[in-house]
């Protein structure tokens, strides 16, 4: 789906069983991960545009760090972020990164 996942987005695969999405923050949790990743759907200035600015608050302390770019981490993850896609992740599978 080229949807970033993690443990905010249980709702995506649990979405018909009541109660289980209770983070009414959840699309802005999702926002600061696709503007840390450089989606363009959700950039700076479109997210502080919309009110929500707020979301992107110490980012420089909290985001990619500084062990490899944006670019090097993007091929590392095999995510397209033109095509909005997140390929497939053999290491992630197999609990491997080798």
């Amino acid at each position: 789906m080229g949807l970033p996942k993690f443990w905010e987005t249980v709702h995506r695969l649990y979405k018909d069983i009541p109660g289980v999405n209770n983070n009414s923050l959840q699309g802005k949790v999702i926002d600061r991960v696709k503007n840390l990743v450089g989606y363009l759907s959700s950039t700076t200035e479109k997210i502080e545009a919309s009110g929500f600015g707020l979301i992107l608050k110490d980012q420089k302390h909290f985001g990619l760090g500084k062990e490899r770019t944006l670019e090097e981490y993007l091929d590392w993850a095999d995510i397209d972020v033109k095509k909005k896609r997140c390929n497939h992740i053999s290491w992630c599978e197999n609990a491997s990164l080798l």
